[in-house]
């Protein structure tokens, strides 16, 4: 792995974790109020997401402990993990109860944690998609975010940041029999079909994400949209905070709101590092030539999510319910 790839930098991450954090973490996990696993795929506000949660709540977060280049207990998995739903004991499950029970002590998935003592836990992840089906199955008391961004924004966010070490092949989805039986199988032919860096990343965003939310799990799932953050962010923060059954404290500041959109998150990359996120305006557009817009929006039509995005920087209208109305994933 590129050392480049490292998020959060090495120098930024603790060489190892303080003996109260690594104690209090083992402590902690049984007292927990509530565990709230925020996923979505790279480059799609995660991290941001997360900041504005954690600035409202007392949360311990555990940042990306489902990451192959990280997890030695995930590696073998490689990236995006498949655990059968009905699949309850065995090495990854055994990981995985210990990931959502607060129990990772990687450096780099504690970095962010600096007390002792946490109500809430958050597990942050960029490549948890396809183990939705097991948690929702295995661990009922999770309450799961989703967070979604245009597939055409994060293929060219991750074309940026190709140093970071995204999956490119969507075919390895094919080689894992499980998943293959399961799910992958039926998208063979799309999964073959996509030449480029840009063609996988799209194929991938539709498959990962058509496993993630259009089973019966899909519905017990809030769902954001990158988009209405950026540009409706009070307004799409309480729908979440009512989705999850949260309360505002009574001394709530309709600014706190503001002041924490306004700030980009740890791992906005270059000059929009030092720029507002709500004023920054989507850069596919121009980005893109002809031919991959083209290519992109066939993608999505065929893989059943050309109701939810297409060729405007926007969701498009009747978004979120078309993602309700998804049919059942193929090979399902």
């Amino acid at each position: 792995m590129n050392p480049a790839a490292t998020h959060p930098p090495r120098e930024e991450q603790p060489k190892r974790l303080h003996p109260v954090i690594r104690w209090s973490s083992m402590l902690n996990s049984l007292y927990y109020r509530e565990t709230v696993w925020l996923l979505g795929d790279g480059r799609s506000g995660t991290t941001w997401l997360g900041e504005i949660m954690r600035s409202m709540r007392s949360m311990r977060e555990m940042f990306e402990p489902i990451h192959s280049d990280f997890s030695p207990e995930i590696a073998p998995y490689g990236k995006f993990p498949y655990l059968p739903r009905e699949m309850m004991a065995g090495p990854l499950a055994g990981e995985l109860r210990r990931i959502f029970a607060g129990r990772s002590m990687q450096r780099r998935v504690q970095w962010r944690n600096h007390r002792p003592w946490y109500r809430d836990l958050l597990i942050k992840d960029i490549f948890g998609h396809l183990l939705v089906p097991w948690v929702d199955q295995a661990l009922p008391h999770v309450k799961r975010v989703l967070i979604m961004r245009h597939p055409f924004a994060v293929a060219c966010s991750k074309r940026r940041l190709a140093h970071w070490n995204w999956m490119t092949d969507s075919g390895e989805f094919l080689q894992r029999d499980e998943l293959s039986e399961d799910f992958a199988g039926a998208w063979r032919e799309r999964f073959l079909n996509a030449r480029s860096f840009f063609e996988q990343q799209i194929v991938i965003w539709c498959f990962v994400h058509s496993v993630a939310l259009t089973g019966p799990w899909g519905a017990r799932t809030a769902v954001v949209f990158f988009e209405d953050l950026r540009d409706n962010g009070e307004a799409t923060c309480r729908g979440l905070w009512a989705d999850l059954g949260w309360r505002l404290p009574g001394s709530f500041d309709e600014t706190h709101w503001n002041s924490r959109l306004e700030r980009p998150s740890l791992t906005t990359v270059g000059d929009l590092a030092k720029a507002q996120p709500r004023s920054c305006r989507p850069s596919w557009p121009s980005d893109l030539k002809n031919e991959e817009r083209k290519a992109g929006i066939e993608i999505l039509d065929s893989c059943g999510w050309s109701g939810v995005y297409g060729d405007d920087p926007s969701p498009l209208v009747g978004a979120r319910a078309a993602v309700r109305a998804l049919g059942p994933t193929p090979g399902s």
